[in-house]
């Protein structure tokens, strides 16, 4: 038999809170020319929230003919409503509520100490809200750093600035970006965007935020031009030019000549012009950039990985398969990759979500066969602190790098014929691992669900 009749005792406290009977606290919520009073009751508010609690204790109340007078000014009343619905009947409704109304409710729920909704929010906005929060990035941005409580939010916040920064200048209002923050982004070690979309990017911006300019580059006047480098000369100086190639260099930096200083431009025009003169430390800086096509890895762990192949040389990642996209075969994997030399393998470990993988700065190819070198690797990633994780380096140069056309990435061997230091099946998706040419045993053989295959440009 049931016994249970939550429902109606639910129902029974909203029709309190709808009807304002028996209040003996009023709210104002808002400022003075836009605000609502609330008709609410002291035991419900004080059952449910510590904040009132307190702010409706002897103490601290404000009492006047038998009623608590109580001020919210910087409240917005919509979200007021619903977190006192909430607070009345346990029931949160988000149903056609714009994002900047849940960032309310969500500032409004912490005020309150309403902790146990906090997640429920964040992962309501994360899930719906998504566009809005890529439209109007920089509002939510400049929220987060108001919250860092509200961890999720900053965490998806971290990962568009790192890994999809693109997002940031879709905002509504590009012209609302601070230079400040502008300054930080391209600074960014990590950031991904090619160094030619951070020009294109920063132009806008200087155009949104400087007045009365005409859509029509050649009709602007010295001022006009005077005018915007005022804007952008802080910005210039950290934008590494020798990431750019010379024909995107004519075409969408020359035209904008007039907001350089003119000795810094001639730097630029001798290092095009007169190679080895170049000055690389004004054209350059120590920040690690690349646009990263992956679903396996992100920046983070790339320069990690990175720093392995070589310390002082920065690389473009360039996809050549992926497990998902291409096919799971050995015939894949060699039709895309073989005559490839400098690549990277990852592998993540079904279940797990484990990534481990291998450098080999040779070929590829289907031919049986031994390649020599010292310079491949394989490796371990640490999915809690990337510092722990395994690098395993060639001990037996003869047998660093095995090649055949019935299996996939394979490294080191057993000269006798043992197995492989790491040997994926792609078709099984399976791999083994053993200790043999390199010095660590980076796993034990398991399944994976996915794997990636790239080829590593070096940058000059």
């Amino acid at each position: 038999m049931n016994s249970n009749f939550i429902e109606f005792l639910l129902k029974d406290y909203s029709r309190l809170y709808e009807s304002e009977n028996f209040y003996d606290v009023i709210i104002k919520v808002g400022d003075e020319s836009n605000f609502k009073e609330f008709r609410v009751h002291s035991i419900i508010l004080c059952a449910r929230s510590k904040y009132f609690r307190t702010a409706l204790s002897n103490k601290w109340a404000n009492i006047k003919d038998g009623k608590i007078y109580f001020d919210k000014p910087n409240s917005s009343i919509k979200a007021f409503d619903i977190i006192l619905k909430y607070i009345y009947n346990g029931n949160l409704d988000f149903n056609e509520q714009n994002g900047m109304i849940l960032l309310e409710v969500l500032k409004l729920a912490d005020e309150l100490c309403l902790t146990e909704i906090l997640d429920y929010i964040q992962d309501y906005i994360l899930k719906y809200h998504k566009n809005w929060l890529r439209e109007n990035f920089y509002k939510v941005y400049q929220f987060t750093l108001k919250h860092n409580e509200f961890f999720k939010l900053n965490e998806y916040i971290k990962d568009i600035i790192t890994n999809a920064p693109e997002f940031i200048f879709n905002d509504t209002d590009i012209s609302n970006i601070s230079q400040e923050f502008l300054i930080s982004l391209i600074q960014l070690d990590g950031l991904q965007l090619d160094e030619i979309e951070i020009w294109n990017h920063v132009i806008k911006w200087g155009i949104a935020r400087t007045s009365n300019l005409s859509n029509e580059l050649s009709s602007w006047s010295d001022n006009d031009f005077k005018a915007l480098k005022e804007n952008l000369n802080p910005l210039i100086s950290f934008i590494r030019f020798g990431f750019i190639s010379s024909s995107d260099f004519y075409i969408k930096i020359n035209p904008y000549r007039k907001i350089f200083e003119e000795n810094f431009y001639q730097s630029i025009l001798e290092y095009y012009l007169v190679p080895e003169k170049r000055d690389k430390s004004i054209l350059y800086s120590t920040n690690f950039r690349c646009r990263l096509d992956s679903i396996l890895i992100d920046s983070k762990q790339l320069r990690f990985i990175s720093k392995w192949i070589s310390k002082d040389s920065y690389f473009k990642f360039e996809l050549l398969t992926r497990g998902s996209r291409d096919g799971f075969s050995e015939q894949v994997f060699h039709n895309r990759c073989d005559s490839k030399d400098h690549s990277l393998t990852i592998l993540r470990i079904k279940n797990t979500g484990e990534i481990l993988g291998g450098y080999n700065p040779l070929n590829w190819a289907s031919k049986r066969d031994y390649y020599v070198t010292n310079d491949s690797f394989i490796f371990s990633l640490n999915k809690e602190d990337i510092n722990k994780s395994i690098i395993s380096k060639v001990i037996n140069s003869n047998c660093a790098i095995y090649n055949c056309k019935e299996r996939g990435p394979r490294f080191g061997r057993h000269v006798d014929g043992g197995k492989d230091d790491l040997m994926v099946y792609v078709s099984d998706k399976r791999f083994e691992c053993t200790k043999n040419s390199y010095d660590k045993l980076i796993a034990q053989s398991n399944q994976f669900d996915e794997y990636e295959v790239f080829q590593v440009i070096k940058k000059s």
